[in-house]
């Protein structure tokens, strides 16, 4: 177990990378924002509002 151990990580380095646009130039490797961020933002910025909101009343 040892020995798999420390010589499994010598051989799991990554590869050279690759084209990152394989079919040619119309590629857009961008991902636009969906619905789940903007949700976890609203979310965190209803939180912070929140935390704010409760450190003024106590002050």
């Amino acid at each position: 177990m040892i020995l798999v151990g420390s010589v499994q990580p010598v051989y799991s380095q990554p590869g050279p990378p690759g084209d990152p646009c394989p079919g040619g130039p119309p590629c857009n490797p961008d991902v636009p924002i969906s619905g789940i961020e903007i949700l976890l933002a609203a979310g965190g910025l209803a939180g912070m509002r929140k935390w704010y909101v409760s450190r003024k009343k106590s002050n």
